[in-house]
């Protein structure tokens, strides 16, 4: 018989967790009407549908590796990944308003994002049960038009964090 991994002991899914508990994030993200639960996913959008809904949703992936593993302890160099989507303010007839505003509410989530997870003075944080030594952001997110999205961005980056 397979058991499911409990969440919080991989770096994915305890930086999902750390960033839900975070209610100045989830405050600025869509919310499942059945539960409120904050559109905040791990690896891939899942039951969500965001086109003209004009709300944003968060994914957390693996995004490999920044650094090899060193001979001396077990830590490691884990990459993640971070997507967001933000859908456009639209009119009554579900058409794009403005480009540029989408461009400055994706900015604005992604530095409440920013000023969460980037950390270049070091220091332990628990995500879940994984300890994070440090989480450095690896480059400025670029935001690039969702396919069959009707207008919306996404936001991709990268975070370098030392797990040990």
């Amino acid at each position: 018989m397979t058991v499911p991994v409990p969440s919080g002991l991989d770096v994915v899914s305890g930086c999902a967790m750390y960033l839900a508990a975070q209610s100045v994030l989830t405050d600025l993200l869509g919310k499942f009407d059945s539960d409120g639960t904050p559109y905040l996913f791990q690896d891939e959008i899942r039951l969500a549908v965001l086109e003209t809904t004009q709300e944003a949703a968060l994914v957390v992936g693996d995004g490999g590796s920044w650094g090899s593993g060193n001979e001396h302890n077990t830590m490691e160099f884990p990459r993640i990944r971070i997507e967001l989507y933000v859908d456009p303010i639209r009119d009554s007839l579900h058409n794009e308003l403005e480009r540029s505003e989408t461009m400055r509410r994706g900015r604005a989530i992604w530095k409440v994002v920013d000023s969460l997870l980037h950390r270049p003075q070091g220091g332990t944080q628990m995500w879940g049960s994984v300890r994070t030594l440090s989480c450095v952001k690896l480059a400025r997110p670029e935001p690039y038009p969702v396919s069959d999205g009707d207008g919306m961005l996404r936001f991709m980056g990268f975070f370098a964090v030392a797990e040990g």
